[in-house]
């Protein structure tokens, strides 16, 4: 009884959320958006990092890079970057 007490008191918490209506971006707002994934794969043998991040105009840069001083695998792009080294721990800078 305790829990159904609860979940009705909750109940208008959760349809004034539902209810929202999302805000919108102006356009120098939209302007300034851009996408980015930055993924980390660690196991007992290796270390990887993936990054991706896409320009909202050509002539910006997206600060994808990754340095790394001992892998064995390193592409590096203003879009894409990927590095691999063996061993669980190592020394990436990757981007912010």
């Amino acid at each position: 009884m305790k829990r159904f007490l609860h979940g009705l008191i909750a109940l208008p918490f959760l349809t004034a959320a539902a209810m929202a209506e999302p805000t919108q971006l102006t356009d120098p707002q939209l302007d300034k958006v851009s996408a980015g994934f930055l993924e980390i794969d660690k196991s007992n043998t290796s270390l990887t990092v993936l990054s991706i991040f896409q320009r909202s105009y050509l002539t910006e840069p997206t600060g994808n890079f990754i340095t790394c001083s001992n892998c064995y695998l390193l592409i590096v792009s203003s879009t894409i970057s990927i590095a691999s080294q063996f061993g669980p721990t190592g020394s990436f800078t990757a981007p912010p």
